[in-house]
């Protein structure tokens, strides 16, 4: 069976990200497969966070947290009101771990219906995912935010990143079939630092804010509340 909808995608992220590994008798162990290999490029941060998963005792010492890091990765927002759809964006953030500040931007936004077949438990048959690119936007998102020390559940440091800007193309609308529109992004990101190995990584989620979409020949905007979707905010070294 093929299960037409993004929170798949999601699912298998946040299932790996609780789950254990693969393994295997006689001593040997069978790696665990690798996720997207046959999605698209913006896709690769995403898969790499399922193929190798963070958890707590990922989260970044706080001598880690020094100097500038420079980050790059993506943005993946579900959109409400068209649930098979997901709009992916290129994002790139610096860390001033000196002062505790930040700055981020988001551009090269393309929206994706994606697919993946399910087993009989209704789990995401890795290899079967699909993203087929339905639209591109033209635009950039950006914003100034924080590094916030001992700010995290387990007394680690977090950040939060305010992106706001505009975002113009022509997409199909669930009433009124394909239109032009204007978007007006405004949300807040919120997340923690990891580390595997050497590499910093930032992870987290859209908390907050809208995506108001001014749809040519609709009399009334489309808003889409990000805190009511799975999104994520995933980029390393």
């Amino acid at each position: 069976m093929k299960n037409s909808t993004t929170a798949l995608l999601f699912g298998a992220f946040s299932l790996a990200a609780c789950g254990g590994g693969g393994g295997g008798g006689g001593g040997v162990v069978t790696p665990d497969p690798e996720f997207g290999e046959n999605l698209p490029a913006q896709f690769d941060s995403l898969s790499a966070s399922v193929n190798n998963p963070v958890d707590e005792t990922d989260l970044a010492e706080e001598t880690a947290l020094t100097g500038t890091a420079i980050m790059s990765g993506n943005v993946y927002v579900p959109t409400d009101a068209d649930a098979v759809n997901i709009i992916v964006g290129d994002m790139s953030g610096t860390f001033f771990f000196d002062s505790n500040t930040l700055t981020a931007s988001a551009t090269n936004f393309n929206e994706y219906e994606t697919a993946v077949d399910l087993d009989a438990d209704d789990n995401p048959i890795v290899g079967t995912e699909e993203a087929t690119l339905l639209y591109s936007f033209d635009g950039t998102v950006s914003g100034t935010g924080s590094v916030n020390r001992g700010a995290g559940s387990q007394g680690n440091t977090t950040f939060t990143i305010p992106l706001a800007g505009t975002l113009t193309g022509t997409r199909t609308f669930e009433t009124g079939g394909e239109a032009g529109f204007s978007a007006a992004v405004d949300v807040t990101g919120e997340g923690a630092f990891f580390q595997q190995g050497t590499v910093l990584l930032a992870n987290g989620v859209l908390t907050s804010g809208t995506i108001v979409f001014d749809v040519d020949g609709q009399a009334t905007d489309l808003v889409i509340d990000v805190a009511d979707l799975n999104t994520l905010i995933l980029m390393g070294e």
